[in-house]
């Protein structure tokens, strides 16, 4: 009994989160779909629940009470999907095993953006989420174009913020190219110097910056050898198969900046 009451709650959890992640994002787009299919046909289990197209990027999302509970190969199918999708995979849980995900912190792991649903909010709607954590480290986006205009009318020089700072020069050049993110403490010396502003909020756009600037080859399982996905890949399309949601195969192809998505069920 007490275990399926443990189960009654992770579903009824489960289905809460589901429907604040669709309400967030029906703030911003109508473009939501919920993955639905008969779950004894995919053994109970579903890599992908929601797809949305906002204005920056599309979105390709998994809840999950604990996201330490993903197993690899929905794992797998979510970050295959985002490739051939050119879209964001984000997993939203409550908890990492016994670790409680923070709020308005963004958790980086496997090219996967982790986050609570609050955090999810933040970033959508609220544009309040500013921190990061990678590897266990705390990090921050900073404003390469403001920290450059405001160095350069206060007449400080690279040198003179990079001491005040206690960081290389190089780092702060990196900082105004944009290719450098900063440890919370560096950016609360910069607040004290440039002003709150100097910190970007972290919205969907910035996400996809992220991605760019900390995506690492990941080695994945093999396709399962279905001759339409090899097909598919000759004509130069992108194409994958997927184990654990409703199609079996995703392919697409981008033709004039806009992506053409091929969706093919095999059974």
């Amino acid at each position: 009994m007490v275990r399926g009451r443990y189960q009654e709650d992770e579903w009824t959890q489960l289905f809460r989160l589901r429907d604040e992640v669709i309400s967030t994002l029906r703030y911003v787009t109508d473009k939501v779909e919920e993955i639905n299919y008969p779950e004894l046909q995919r053994g109970k289990k579903k890599s992908i629940d929601i797809v949305a197209s906002t204005e920056h990027k599309d979105l390709i999302i998994k809840i999950q009470s604990d996201a330490k509970k993903i197993k690899r190969d929905e794992l797998e199918d979510l970050i295959k999907s985002s490739k051939v999708l050119n879209a964001l995979p984000i997993v939203i849980s409550k908890f990492s095993g016994s670790n409680e995900l923070e709020d308005y912190v963004i958790y980086i792991k496997n090219n996967v953006f982790i986050m609570n649903e609050k955090t999810f909010k933040g970033v959508v709607v609220e544009r309040n989420t500013y921190v990061f954590n990678i590897k266990g480290n705390y990090l921050v986006k900073v404003d390469g174009k403001r920290l450059r205009r405001l160095r350069e009318s206060l007449g400080l020089s690279l040198g003179d913020v990079a001491k005040e700072l206690g960081v290389t020069r190089k780092t702060v050049y990196e900082y105004e190219r944009e290719s450098f993110t900063a440890t919370v403490g560096t950016a609360e010396r910069l607040i004290n110097v440039f002003g709150d502003d100097i910190i970007e909020p972290i919205d969907i756009k910035v996400l996809s910056e992220l991605r760019r600037m900390y995506e690492t080859a990941l080695k994945l399982s093999e396709d399962r050898g279905y001759d339409i996905v090899n097909y598919l890949k000759s004509l130069g399309l992108k194409a994958s198969d997927i184990k654990f949601s409703a199609p079996d195969v995703l392919a697409s192809h981008e033709v004039s900046e806009r992506v053409k998505l091929f969706i093919i069920d095999l059974r």
